[in-house]
């Protein structure tokens, strides 16, 4: 399995736990994301990617600090999952 996509899915899966916007620093000490052994530059640029597709949100006056988007957060809560969005299991995912 591509180590980028594990990365992405495991960043937000964990970013949903937190009620509360987080930043990659407070992130990096999930289980999901220590399990994949990705260096803080694979972690940087993935998170800089779901940033520029939407999927994280900045959170304004907290440069560091993002958000999982509406759709995202509504997604997972209603008992969705991510199988059915090209950007962590299809096409989209390997750019």
């Amino acid at each position: 399995m591509n180590k980028k996509l594990m990365i992405r899915r495991a960043i937000v899966q964990t970013l949903y736990t937190y009620y509360c916007p987080q930043n990659l620093n407070t992130i990096l000490c999930a289980d999901k994301i220590i399990m994949l052994e990705a260096d803080s530059a694979q972690l940087l640029a993935e998170w800089n990617q779901l940033k520029e597709a939407g999927y994280l949100i900045d959170v304004p006056g907290y440069p560091d600090y993002c958000r999982l988007s509406d759709a995202l957060r509504a997604k997972f809560e209603a008992g969705k999952t991510l199988n059915d969005d090209p950007f962590f299991y299809g096409p989209g995912a390997i750019r």
